[in-house]
Parts: structure tokens; C-alpha cells; sequence
């Protein structure tokens, strides 16, 4: 039977016996897509390199189509490969070129501790005021750190300067409050002479009893008005001005009482050395003490000589003139000295 002999399309499925159709029986093309069965074209039917990227539709090649180690850097296009593509922690410190991570590559935060080598972070790298007193270290700021006049009074806590912290000399007078200085902050015998200021020392500034009588001078010259008269009797006072200071009886309460006699009038003891003191020429006629002072009467110079008597020395003003051969000489307590004279009838 020729094929002359079978009518079109009179060869039917069931008139073809199973595996009759081989590869010659087909006809260039023959097999189109609408002949092939669902999953009829297997691993074994397809040549190597049949399947070309027209034949695969889009998504067809998942990740279990993908043999592990099969997609090479060549089958990666320009950036194909986004952040969603890489898993965490997959990219290494040897995936990564030099220089490769910018600024703009690290996310806010993302940089540790951990991620700093020590000594990476020079002063450039800080910006500036970012170093804020949380990021300080305890004792980190040394006196090397802070720069010169760089710590205002604002700074400086209360009570944080200690004596051990201030150098020495170095609070001046400018550097000192008015009323600063209070008793408590002076040390015991630190106020020398040199220190106080002329008049500082005033009457409410000396403790009762203080002074004692090494601390007079013997040239001190205390008025009569400094001397309280209440405390005072004979034996305090050595006859000059006397009357001023002793209380004595008046005539009413004791007949023989006198104000102004010679005998209120106390002498010194006298010096028992032989010291000579220069008066006047031929002092021959009388020597009287008025309680400060020696008076000698010179009868050759017609004058008296007024003498110290504490030191022996000339009084200003001495001698007085008082005529000629004065002889005689008496001091009647309050102000007067009286000198006789020979060959006349009047004392001067």
C-alpha cells in the first residue's frame, strides 16, 4: 500500500500503533508547540545549549533552576545586584574594594565600637562640639588638655578651688574681696608692726589690761587727761602736777590740809653716781626740783638753769634771767619758782 493509495487525513491515532512515528516519520518543524504533551519535553530531549534566553519566559528561571556556584560575576548586568539580593551578613571585609564604603554607603548608627580601630579617630575626624561632657572619660581632661585661660569663673564649681590647688603667692591684693579676710583666716602672730597702718590701732581695738607698762615708752609723754584720777593716790605720782590727781583733804575736813603746799610734791630717787651736769657760772646759791625738773641758781651769770631731770639735759628756753647774785631758789607746787637775790630787797 502506497501512499497513493491512503486517503488525506484517513490515517487516524488509533490507525497508528504505539512508538510507530520515529524521527524519520517526522517532517522538519513538524512538532510544534501545540504537538507537545504538558511536561513531555524533559532534560534528556533538549540539546546542550538548545534553550536560548528568547525560549525562557520572564521569571521562569527560579533559584531551584540555578545550580549552586552557576551565576559568575559575567552573568551578573550592571546593577542587578540590589540590597535585597544580598543576605545578611554576606558581604565580607574581602568583598569589598578599597575605598569602596563611602559616607553615604554607612547608615546612620551603623558604626560600633567595635567597627573603630584604636586610634582611628583623630581630632579631624571630630566635628566640632561633638565631644559633649557624656562623651568624657572620668579624670579624662588633664592640665595638658585644657588650654591656657581656657577655664572661666563660670566653670569652676563652687568650692572647687582647695588651698592645695592654688599656687603659691598667687592671690594678690587685687585678687582679694573687700572684708575678705576675716579674724578666723589670720594665723596667730602674722599682724606685725610693719603691717598696721599709722592710727589703726584705736582705743576699741585693744583688749582691757593689754597694755602693760613694757609697752610704754619712756618718752611716751601721757597727758594728765589719759590718766583716770579714781584710781590714782600719793604713791602713784612723782609730785609734778600733783594736785591734779591726789585727792586732798580741804580745810573744811582737816585744818592742816593745803592744796597747794610743797609737801604734795614727791622726788624721785635721786641717782647715787657722781654724773656732773654744766649749768651756769658759780652755781653756789640753791638747787629745787618741781617734780620734772631741776632748777639751779647761777650766781656768777645772774641767771637760773632749768635741767631735765630724767636726763640731765637743758630744758628749751633755760637759763632764765632773774638779776644780779641770785642766791636762793623755791618751787611753791603749782607753777611758780622764786629766786632770792643778795644786796636787794625783791625776789624775782
Amino acid at each position: 500500500m502506497t501512499t497513493a493509495k491512503i486517503a488525506d487525513v484517513a490515517v487516524t491515532t488509533a490507525k497508528i500503533a504505539d512508538t510507530a512515528v520515529t524521527t524519520a516519520k517526522l517532517a522538519d518543524l513538524a512538532v510544534t508547540n501545540a504537538k507537545l504533551g504538558a511536561d513531555s519535553v524533559t532534560t534528556d530531549k533538549i540539546a546542550a545549549g538548545a534553550v536560548e534566553t528568547s525560549d525562557i519566559t520572564d521569571t521562569a528561571v527560579t533559584t531551584g533552576k540555578i545550580a549552586d556556584l552557576a551565576v559568575t560575576s559575567a552573568k551578573l548586568a550592571a546593577d542587578a545586584v540590589t540590597t535585597g539580593k544580598i543576605a545578611a551578613g554576606a558581604v565580607e571585609n574581602s568583598d569589598l574594594a578599597d575605598n569602596a564604603v563611602t559616607t553615604s554607603k554607612i547608615a546612620t548608627g551603623a558604626v560600633e565600637t567595635s567597627g573603630i580601630t584604636d586610634t582611628a579617630v583623630s581630632s579631624a575626624k571630630i566635628a566640632d562640639l561633638a565631644v559633649t561632657n557624656a562623651k568624657l572619660a572620668a579624670d579624662a581632661v588633664t592640665a595638658d588638655k585644657i588650654a591656657a585661660g581656657a577655664v572661666g569663673t563660670s566653670d569652676i564649681a563652687a568650692g572647687a578651688v582647695t588651698s592645695v590647688t592654688i599656687d603659691s603667692s598667687a592671690v594678690t591684693e587685687a585678687k582679694i574681696a573687700d572684708n575678705a579676710i576675716t579674724i578666723a583666716k589670720i594665723v596667730n602672730g602674722a599682724v606685725t608692726t610693719v603691717k598696721l597702718a599709722d592710727g589703726a590701732v584705736t582705743s576699741a581695738k585693744i583688749f582691757n589690761g593689754t597694755i602693760v607698762n613694757a609697752d610704754i615708752s619712756a618718752t611716751a609723754a601721757i597727758a594728765a587727761s589719759k590718766i583716770d584720777t579714781s584710781s590714782l593716790n600719793a604713791d602713784m605720782v612723782d609730785g609734778y602736777h600733783a594736785a591734779q590727781f591726789v585727792k586732798v583733804p580741804t580745810l573744811e575736813s582737816n585744818p592742816f590740809g593745803n592744796p597747794n603746799q610743797i609737801a604734795q610734791l614727791r622726788w624721785y630717787e635721786a641717782a647715787q653716781d657722781e654724773t656732773s651736769f654744766t649749768v651756769g657760772s658759780n652755781p653756789t646759791g640753791g638747787v629745787a626740783f618741781d617734780g620734772a625738773n631741776i632748777w639751779v641758781t647761777n650766781y656768777g651769770s645772774a641767771n637760773v638753769t632749768k635741767l631735765a631731770a630724767a636726763t640731765g639735759v637743758e630744758v628749751p628756753g633755760s637759763p632764765y634771767s632773774v638779776g644780779s647774785n641770785p642766791k636762793g631758789v623755791a618751787f611753791d607746787g603749782p607753777t611758780s619758782g622764786w629766786s632770792t637775790r643778795v644786796q636787794t630787797t625783791s625776789p624775782s
